[in-house]
């Protein structure tokens, strides 16, 4: 077995006026960079599935679903 490393964001966010400035493709682009430096051998990012423009920001990025998580409110 090999170990894998896996660098995760954790939560990013850009405020509506901000949006379509390319801020938020900057941060990624410096989290993959940093990632790379630090030796991850993959990177992942938690989006809420009710949040269907930040899956896609992220997939234009180079990310993909890789599990799906189901919650109940008791």
């Amino acid at each position: 077995m090999k170990p894998i490393t896996t660098a995760t964001l954790v939560s990013m966010y850009v405020k509506p006026k901000l949006r379509r400035g390319q801020i938020g493709s900057r941060l990624v682009e410096g989290f993959l960079v940093w990632a790379k430096e630090q030796e991850a051998d993959r990177v992942d990012v938690t989006a809420y599935a009710s949040n269907p423009e930040a899956i896609k920001f992220y997939e234009r990025h180079g990310f993909a679903p890789k599990s799906v998580i189901l919650e109940a409110s008791l």
